[in-house]
């Protein structure tokens, strides 16, 4: 078979035409190690494309047929139809434009691994069934603290403080005391209810203090075993109205073998003018009792 070699050819403005024989092709083939590549030059001669076959190892023989449609604004390219398979098949091409997903409203089952970023959720508000926000989740992780403390809670809103784990360093009378937003002192008119046991009934007692203990009257007074949970209730609203700063508070204590049980309801009684802005829980009044690593007390918000 003859070759012929051509490097340049001159034309006065006709076009280069490559007729193939009968039903042979044009072809532009590998040479120097490098696949088949049709270059296409700009007009100034610096600037090229170029259209290369797959690498050998891959095994590719298939066809691509351009468009058979008008070129859209914003489409894509797209294989239409396939004749054929594997390696040796023959695609058509087309224009086509998609719709965009309309993302603001997708099933929960459409997802099945990965996690969406906060951003991408929705708010929790009340009406779509929400009840609890956490707010702040206190962990002792380092040294020891004598009181844990949640500050800046806004009036008119209602909270759920959840003592998960209370882990005091000695026996003793843990207790809560409540502050204005300033961190002054609040004082309180409480009930407290305690029974030993489904037999003996229960017993109660009005106090008037600054601070709410967590204990059992009928009992050592002392937290013994050194670990408790206990859950509260707290409403806070106006700060010049009478009373309106609430609290409901439910003891346990895992090393109680009877029926016992142990709460406290209550109320701010001076300092009408300020509404409780700040609670502290604290291990014990003496400062060398901490609550050790581990404790654990939660602070939530009803949601409205």
């Amino acid at each position: 078979m003859s070759k012929i070699k051509v490097d340049e050819i001159e034309s006065s403005s006709s076009n280069v035409k490559l007729s193939p024989k009968g039903t042979g092709l044009v072809k532009v083939k590998a040479a120097g190690g490098v696949d088949g590549t049709l270059q296409l030059t700009a007009a100034g001669g610096s600037n090229a494309v170029k259209i290369k076959s797959p690498a050998q190892s891959t095994g590719q023989a298939h066809t691509i047929i351009l468009p058979d449609n008008n070129a859209v604004a914003d489409g894509h390219l797209h294989v239409k139809s396939v004749t054929g398979s594997g390696a040796t098949a023959v695609g058509q091409l087309e224009f086509k434009s998609f719709p965009v997903i309309d993302t603001s409203n997708m099933s929960t089952s459409s997802f099945t691994t990965g996690q969406l970023p906060g951003s991408a959720l929705p708010a929790q508000t009340a009406s779509q069934g929400a009840a609890l926000k956490l707010i702040s989740n206190s962990v002792v992780t380092g040294a020891a603290v004598n009181y844990i403390e949640f500050i800046d809670l806004p009036e008119n809103n209602n909270y759920f403080i959840v003592g998960k784990k209370l882990i005091p360093s000695a026996s003793n009378n843990p207790y809560i005391d409540f502050r204005d937003q300033y961190g002054n002192v609040l004082n309180t008119n409480y009930r407290k209810d305690f029974g030993f046991n489904a037999y003996n009934g229960y017993n109660y007692y009005y106090q008037s203090a600054n601070k709410v203990w967590l204990e059992y009257n009928d009992k050592s007074a002392q937290w013994t075993n050194q670990k408790g949970v206990f859950t509260m209730d707290l409403s806070i609203h106006k700060t010049s109205g009478f009373s309106r700063c609430y609290f409901f508070i439910n003891l346990g204590q895992p090393s109680d073998y009877n029926t016992t049980f142990y709460r406290v309801n209550g109320a701010r009684t001076t300092n009408y003018s300020n509404a409780i802005g700040r609670v502290r829980i604290y291990a014990h009044n003496n400062t060398t009792v901490n609550w050790q690593i581990g404790t654990e007390i939660q602070l939530f918000q009803y949601l409205k």
